[in-house]
């Protein structure tokens, strides 16, 4: 059985993929402009062996209404295609559970109406391919990582204190100079652990 967490966002959505206790990770980062710093921990996180990670320019949001829309369909469908074709490559014909985030109920506005549809978008790709998957509230995922009321911060810390194989966090650890800037983790960081806890999520509720 292969276990799999998606964090989906807009900017910077991660992948976690557990295979017999083998982890690998994916991420999709568009970053604004870099500091040096910034610039120096990402060439850093790309020498982890088990991250494939992809830097593309940030989304240039047209002011003009019908060019923006069709902008950002065609964007849902190269993020949606870029997860289902990393998926692919690594299962093979295993049998694979898959865990997603859904929305947080307190969320608002058109960037969650834009989010919606990109998480659609993928839900729909995931049925089209046969592959099984669950949605669990925000809340769930977090309380995996120890508390249902845990900030970012709270569920990094929480993440590099646990044992297991996962080597992204030795890796981590033992960067933690580069990585660790302005008293948080570099991002894509935060998303690819936000993939781990909801991966162990998927993993908790099919080991019951």
């Amino acid at each position: 059985m292969i276990f799999i967490g998606i964090d989906f966002s807009i900017s910077s959505p991660a992948v976690c993929i557990n295979d017999d206790n083998k982890f690998s990770y994916y991420s999709l980062y568009r970053p604004g402009k870099l500091t040096k710093k910034e610039v120096i921990g990402i060439d850093v996180l790309k020498e982890f062996k088990n991250l494939s990670l992809n830097i593309n320019k940030p989304i240039v949001e047209s002011k003009n209404y019908q060019l923006r829309e069709t902008n950002n369909l065609i964007e849902a469908e190269f993020l949606t295609d870029s997860i289902i074709e990393y998926i692919q490559s690594k299962i093979k014909d295993s049998e694979v559970k898959i865990g997603l985030e859904g929305f947080s109920y307190g969320s608002t506005g058109n960037r969650l109406a834009e989010l919606a549809g990109y998480n659609y978008l993928l839900r729909h790709k995931l049925i089209k391919n046969n592959y099984n998957f669950s949605i669990y509230s925000p809340k769930t995922i977090k309380a995996v990582a120890g508390n249902g009321n845990y900030n970012k911060d709270q569920i990094a810390e929480s993440y590099l204190n646990i044992i297991d194989d996962d080597e992204l966090r030795i890796f981590l650890n033992d960067n933690k100079d580069t990585l660790f800037i302005n008293r948080k983790y570099l991002k894509p960081i935060d998303d690819l652990i936000d993939a781990y806890f909801t991966m162990k999520t998927v993993e908790k509720y099919n080991l019951c």
